[in-house]
C-alpha cells in the first residue's frame, strides 16, 4: 500500500473519497444559497440562530414519501418556533409533478427544487450536502454546525428530541 502513496493512483483515490465521503456531524455545514418555489431566497448565513434541517427527497422515492407523516408531525410542532426551519429540497426532474405533489399532500413548509440535470443528485445542494442516496436529512445547529446526518443513522428521519435538544 506504500507504494501508492504520491502516486497517480493515490491521488485519484483521495478525490474520489472526497467527493463521495459523507458529511460527519461536527463539521461546519457547508454553505448555501437557493431560492425556493414561492421565490424566497436562503443563504446558510442569514439562517444563524436557528436550527435547520434540510430534507433531500424527491417523489418517486418511496422511503422519501414514506417519511412525510413524520417530517409533517415535526414542523406541526416547531412552526410557530422563530428558531427553527424546515426545508425540503426535492431532485425531481419535473417542477410542474413536483408542485402538484406539494399541493395535494399539503407540504407547507419552504420547498426547492434542486435537480441537477444529467444526474439527479448533481445540483448545487445535493453535491454540497453528498446527497447521494436519499432519502438524505440534515440537521444544522444555531452555529451552523452539523449535529445530524441520517446516512450516519441508517437513513432514519431526524428525531424530534434531537432537535428540541439544540433548539
Amino acid at each position: 500500500m506504500d507504494s501508492l502513496a504520491g502516486t497517480t493512483a493515490s491521488e485519484d483515490f483521495a478525490a474520489f473519497h472526497a467527493r463521495v465521503g459523507d458529511l460527519q456531524e461536527w463539521q461546519p455545514a457547508p454553505t448555501f444559497t437557493f431560492t425556493d418555489l414561492e421565490g424566497r431566497e436562503y443563504h446558510l448565513d442569514s439562517l444563524a440562530g436557528k436550527v435547520v434541517v434540510l430534507d433531500f427527497w424527491a417523489t418517486w422515492c418511496p422511503p422519501c414519501v414514506r417519511e412525510i407523516p413524520n417530517i409533517k408531525a415535526m414542523n406541526g410542532a416547531l412552526a410557530d418556533r422563530e428558531d427553527f426551519v424546515l426545508i425540503s429540497v426535492s431532485l425531481d426532474d419535473d417542477t410542474e409533478r413536483l408542485t402538484r405533489f406539494i399541493e395535494r399532500n399539503g407540504l407547507s413548509w419552504p420547498q426547492a427544487n434542486d435537480f441537477g440535470g444529467k444526474l439527479k443528485t448533481d445540483g448545487v445542494l445535493a453535491t454540497a450536502y453528498k446527497a447521494q442516496g436519499l432519502p438524505k436529512y440534515l440537521l444544522i445547529d444555531k452555529d451552523g454546525i452539523l449535529r445530524y446526518n441520517s446516512h450516519l443513522h441508517d437513513h432514519h428521519f431526524v428525531p424530534l428530541e434531537i432537535v428540541k435538544r439544540y433548539l
